[in-house]
């Protein structure tokens, strides 16, 4: 990655400054409060995040707005150019945070937005010698296969982008997680504003409470709860209010803007409603229906918890999963004795293998296995008939949850 950009010239030391996000779950929500909060105390904002759900554009906002085909096509030729005269090899997603990069370096901004892909220590991204600021939202279990097989040695390679001579802003975390953070920091001589110790929030009476001491600036505010669902929101919007007053100096935001800019936050795929015609005339008005990107343990568990807190209601879940995922600790998290009915969707989405394909899942509701997201859909409003009202969530998967976006936009 260095080397591709030393081809480049070097786009990463020419950037806004930078807001580097780690974590493994809520750091695209957590990023969408920030850009949100930012843009309306009228700051031009960058951002890069992954992955993308439709259109691979989604990934790179160049001052406000989502990266053209053109402006696209030419940053990846660029990167292409670079790659091959160099005569080096990089994957798929270094070159197209390479692209992202090189498209900020020649566009002004306020600031940066930058989302870690996988980990911190050795991501692409984390490449900038200096940052503004870095932020770690919860960590949990999640790509094992890279990162390793326990919290302490996933939360030292999300640690890995403090960087000296910068705050770094913490999420709640478990014990021991917090113990590596904190070690992290203590090494590289960096302020650790962690939950618990530095600042807290509480949520009531649809408001939000964040409080804080961060060395000497001292605040409290209370401000709207986010429209985006769910408790795990609240974490990420809290985190986002803290990151504000942690880069105060060089980006200083009014409580105004704070409290518009995350309760006016959206992010697709995050417990979205689901209204397009193609979906929504399919089922009875009275139901719910929604999509979540949740494709992990601590994703769905913060689904369960959600759906713990609303009007319990009859359910119908799409569910499918990449085949290295497990869906039925997925499926676990989840109230099963609510649903009348499980569809699964079992088959490909543009090439990618979902599971569990003929792998028996052995949970206590009926499960139907259909060979297309267009039946399993199909599937779901028959069952839906049978029920007056209900509520159907569409979840375990990117590629599911973008295909059905797609078609929800029809």
């Amino acid at each position: 990655m260095q080397l591709l950009l030393d081809a480049l010239g070097n786009p990463e030391r020419r950037l806004p400054p930078i807001i580097h996000v780690a974590g493994t779950n809520g750091k695209g929500s957590t990023i969408a409060f920030l850009r949100s909060v930012f843009e309306c105390q009228g700051y031009s904002v960058h951002a890069y995040t992954s992955p993308h759900l439709i259109s691979w554009n989604e990934r790179i906002v160049v001052s406000g707005e989502q990266v053209s085909d053109v402006e696209l096509f030419a940053a990846l030729e660029e990167c292409r150019r670079a790659e091959e005269k160099s005569g080096i090899t990089v994957s798929h997603f270094e070159g197209f945070t390479a692209a992202a990069l090189l498209l900020y370096s020649k566009r002004t901004a306020d600031v940066t937005l930058v989302e870690v892909g996988l980990g911190g220590r050795y991501d692409a991204t984390n490449v900038c010698p200096e940052v503004l600021c870095s932020v770690i939202t919860p960590i949990s279990f999640d790509h094992q296969e890279f990162l390793g097989d326990s919290l302490e040695s996933i939360a030292w390679h999300k640690s890995g982008i403090i960087k000296s001579g910068s705050p770094c802003v913490v999420a709640p975390q478990i014990n021991s997680v917090s113990g590596v953070l904190g070690r992290e920091a203590e090494n590289t001589g960096v302020p650790l504003f962690d939950a618990g110790g530095a600042w807290n929030f509480t949520t009531s009476s649809q408001r939000l409470v964040v409080s804080g001491d961060l060395s000497g600036n001292r605040f409290k505010e209370v401000i709207p709860l986010p429209t985006l669902k769910g408790n795990h929101q609240h974490t990420n919007a809290a985190v986002a209010v803290v990151t504000c007053h942690a880069v105060a100096d060089s980006l200083p935001t009014g409580v105004e803007s704070r409290r518009k800019g995350v309760f006016r936050a959206s992010w697709s795929g995050r417990l979205q409603r689901l209204e397009g015609r193609e979906i929504a005339e399919k089922f009875n008005p009275r139901w719910e229906l929604l999509c979540d990107a949740a494709h992990n343990v601590a994703g769905a568990a913060a689904i369960g918890e959600w759906l713990a807190s609303e009007e319990r209601k009859p359910m119908i879940l799409v569910a499918a999963c990449s085949r290295n995922r497990p869906l039925r600790q997925l499926l676990n998290e989840l109230p099963l004795d609510d649903l009348i009915a499980l569809v699964i969707f079992c088959g490909t989405i543009d090439g990618v293998a979902l599971g569990p394909g003929e792998d028996p899942i052995d949970i206590p509701v009926p499960v139907y296995r259909e060979s297309s997201v267009e039946a399993a859909m199909l599937r779901g409003s028959q069952i839906a008939r049978t029920a007056e009202e209900g509520r159907l969530i569409v979840l375990g998967s990117l590629h599911l949850v973008g295909k059905v976006l797609r078609s929800n936009s029809v």
